[in-house]
């Protein structure tokens, strides 16, 4: 087991028009929205969101939604929101484009669960490299485990690579 999913971090944003009934919740002024966790009903459960991580992964295509996932979590109440983990091919540092290292919190043969979000995080090289068999035979199973799958950046090459664009119009 890589880690404790229970230690990982959490958070998640919906934008919704018109008033949030989540007064701790700022509007954004720039176009009247307020940020509040779900458009239905009165509330939600927790929300598990997976994010495929890969040797060479663009550090930011993880941070990034990591931190909004996190920061969304303070404006929800306590026991709703999002419980975001990583998922790479094993449990070792693994080299971001710049360098970094980053780790899963779970191994591709561990996050065999549904996940409410399945994303995968994008990096430079994905467009010209060879496809990663072990993400890409992952990938696969994206919509039996997640009800919602998609990319950020250039992840969308491996979620083409795993044939999970194929008949969509898409862009990154």
């Amino acid at each position: 087991v890589c880690g404790s999913p229970g230690g990982a971090i959490r958070g998640v944003l919906v934008a919704r028009f018109g008033r949030s009934r989540n007064d701790r919740a700022p509007p954004d002024r720039a176009n009247q929205t307020s940020f509040r966790a779900s458009g239905q009903g009165e509330g939600m459960a927790v929300q598990r969101v997976a994010i495929a991580i890969h040797e060479g992964v663009q550090a930011l295509d993880v941070a990034g939604p990591v931190d909004v996932f996190a920061e969304t979590n303070g404006f929800v109440p306590a026991g709703d929101g999002y419980e975001t983990v990583l998922v790479g091919a094993g449990c070792e540092p693994l080299r971001a484009s710049n360098g970094m290292k980053i780790s899963a919190d779970l191994s591709f043969a561990e996050a065999q669960q549904k996940f409410d979000i399945l994303l995968v995080a994008g990096g430079p090289a994905l467009p010209d490299a060879a496809p990663d068999p072990e993400l890409t035979q992952w990938l696969r199973g994206a919509p039996a485990r997640a009800e919602l799958y998609g990319s950020i950046c250039t992840g969308a090459f491996a979620l083409g690579h795993a044939g999970l664009l194929d008949g969509h119009k898409v862009t990154t």
